[in-house]
């Protein structure tokens, strides 16, 4: 609480909190001005805060301090931090430990080392005259060793064994992150750095020894080591660190002492699962994940492409909703109709015609027009300067070509690297061009070069694209289950849900799931598994939704069933290319081809981006179907 106002109005406050700009940026500054009822998470856009809504502000007369008070049963005081950093860091230590400790018994069976990946944000907080961290570690770390090591106590030679750390110290004896000053310090460099072999093995060197590894936040460029399982996030404020990059350094698959990959199988339990990353912030796991998710949306377009997560607070699961299968026999036994038919798996074969997909890339690239260069030179002759202005005459103007220079480039396998064509289709593409446009302005070209081609090669791939059946089924597995997911990650679909609920990836995906659901002409549907994927040329693709619909005759008053699977996506129309990316755009169309050899039991729509328009051409379909 940093400020107070008591005027005419109400009484209002102004209190010094952590803000996240829409940026992502985290700055610790003050409020706007707060009154009774005004939620912090709002005002700071910070989900942290979203549980302190403000009841009451308020000054003691006993004390004359003002104070204020939220709903939750906070109360904070006039030029009073809220909490010690030092304490939240112990209880973030504490918990990387027992992780540690607990990992590395499941994982030492199996011959894989744990690591465990601290980072700080001040290196005096673990090299100077008084280390804080470090200290705080030991001490920690002696507290929590003998629960797992049979009562026995940590030597102080072990404790500083196990930690390895990539600092060291400059001309001016100051410590740094910098990597070429780590080089000075040759067998901490080797160990961390280097000797990548010796950190994931068991032994008697430096880096057999390391287990836990304390870095400032920007660990030496293209660090990777796969044996991560643990990280902590150590600072004064909230981590400013891309939440990719934190966690990226913790999602590589593991390997054994022999160095060889292990992997979990596709179905493990969370309990049993190896290749799993503990992730211990400095912050609320509303605030990274809401950052994660931001970031992943952010460059891959979608939530999806994001590692899976979990939420645990003190070892104890959080935010765990449990999906219920529906009780109603009809939807479930329409359902079981309706799965098989859906699950018949295909695979496919490509026809490409070579000869076509030259003449087509030398026609289009002989269209392409590289401007020239030109600079345009004109004449005003000043007549006179005032108050009132500038009085000149226009003498002319005249174009001037000019001739620019670029690196060389090798067209032919710069083509050929781009679109993975042989260097023979290539130079017979390129032998058949002008190369006038070329010579202009060689990379805009050759960018604009490749993008038409590989637009050509997705093209012909489609018309030469034949699905067919191969006698395999998608698994009917379809138990209830458990996950820890925030209640914005799903919606309740409690009448015509194959389950109770439903886990959604996007605001479009909620709302198409929430009208599905009170649409009676639905008898039931779903979000389709993941383990639901249709093979294409350009990798696997996972449809959204699976519903069933149903209309009766009017003619004899007899009910049938209509099955269709849809792709959700911010647009109605497959042409827009501001909407759908290019891969997007291609694996829709092998899935038209995939539904249409299943059979006319399965109409396909995509894309949709409103549950109307789905009806609207539903209804269309079905229609269709009863007049033939």
């Amino acid at each position: 609480l940093s400020e107070t106002k008591n005027g005419k109005g109400p009484i209002q406050a102004k209190i010094k909190a952590w803000h996240q700009s829409a940026s992502g940026k985290i700055e610790f500054k003050n409020t706007k001005w707060l009154k009774d009822g005004d939620n912090l998470g709002k005002v700071t856009n910070n989900p942290s805060y979203l549980k302190y809504t403000i009841s009451r502000i308020n000054k003691s007369l006993r004390t004359g301090k003002w104070s204020v008070s939220f709903f939750n049963g906070v109360e904070i005081f006039e030029k009073q931090a809220s909490g010690n950093v030092q304490s939240i860091w112990v209880l973030q230590l504490e918990w990387l430990i027992i992780r540690h400790f607990t990992k590395k018994q499941k994982l030492q069976e199996k011959g894989i080392k744990c690591l465990s990946l601290i980072f700080i944000d001040k290196v005096a907080n673990y090299v100077s005259e008084d280390p804080v961290i470090k200290n705080l570690f030991i001490k920690k770390y002696k507290e929590i060793y003998p629960e797992f090591h049979n009562n026995k106590e940590p030597t102080a030679e072990h404790i500083e064994m196990i930690q390895g750390s990539y600092f060291a110290k400059t001309g001016k004896n100051e410590f740094t992150d910098n990597e070429t000053s780590m080089r000075k310090n040759k067998d901490v460099f080797d160990a961390i750095l280097k000797d990548k072999e010796g950190l994931l093995s068991y032994g008697d060197s430096i880096s057999n020894k390391i287990e836990f590894i304390f870095s400032h936040s920007a660990l030496g460029v293209g660090w990777d080591n796969p044996n991560i399982f643990n990280i902590a996030t150590l600072s004064n404020s909230f981590s400013e660190i891309k939440k990719r990059q934190e966690i990226g350094r913790g999602l590589r698959i593991c390997v054994n002492t022999d160095g060889q990959r292990v992997y979990d199988k596709l179905n493990v339990d969370d309990s049993e699962r190896i290749n799993q990353l503990t992730v211990i912030p400095n912050e609320t796991y509303e605030t990274f994940v809401t950052q994660y998710q931001e970031e992943i949306k952010e460059v891959y377009g979608t939530l999806r492409a994001g590692a899976g997560m979990t939420h645990t607070h003190k070892g104890k699961p959080q935010n765990e909703v449990r999906f219920k299968r529906s009780k109603d026999d009809t939807v479930n036994d329409t359902f079981k109709r309706f799965w098989k038919a859906l699950a018949k798996k295909t695979d496919y074969t490509v026809g490409f015609n070579e000869d076509t997909l030259i003449e087509r890339s030398i026609e289009g690239l002989n269209n392409i027009e590289i401007a020239d260069y030109i600079a345009e030179v004109s004449s005003r002759t000043i007549g006179s300067i005032t108050e009132e202005g500038i009085v000149d005459e226009f003498g002319g103007t005249e174009n001037y070509k000019l001739k620019a220079h670029f690196t060389v480039l090798d067209l032919v396998e710069e083509i050929s690297e781009n679109t993975s064509l042989s260097y023979n289709t290539t130079f017979k593409i390129v032998d058949g061009i002008v190369k006038e446009n070329f010579a202009k302005n060689p990379p805009l070209f050759i960018q604009q070069a490749t993008s038409l081609i590989r637009n050509i090669e997705m093209e012909e791939m489609l018309r030469g694209l034949d699905y067919h059946l191969i006698n395999e089924d998608f698994p009917f597995e379809f138990e209830e289950y458990v996950r820890n997911v925030d209640n914005k990650n799903y919606v309740d679909t409690p009448k015509r849900g194959v389950f109770d609920k439903m886990i959604i990836d996007s605001t479009i995906e909620r709302n198409f799931a929430l009208a599905t659901d009170s649409d009676d002409e639905v008898i039931c549907f779903l979000k389709l598994p993941a383990y639901y994927k249709i093979p294409t040329p350009i990798g696997e693709y996972n449809p959204d939704f699976g519903i069933v619909m149903k209309r009766k005759s009017l003619r004899d008053g007899k009910e049938s069933e209509f099955y269709f699977v849809i792709e959700t996506k911010g647009t109605n129309d497959i042409n827009d290319k501001k909407a759908l990316k290019e891969s997007e755009i291609y694996k829709i169309e092998c899935a038209l081809k995939h539904f249409k050899t299943l059979g006319v039991e399965v109409q396909y729509k995509a894309p949709i981006q409103h549950y109307q328009v789905f009806k609207e051409e539903a209804v269309n379909s079905i229609n269709a179907l009863i007049e033939e």
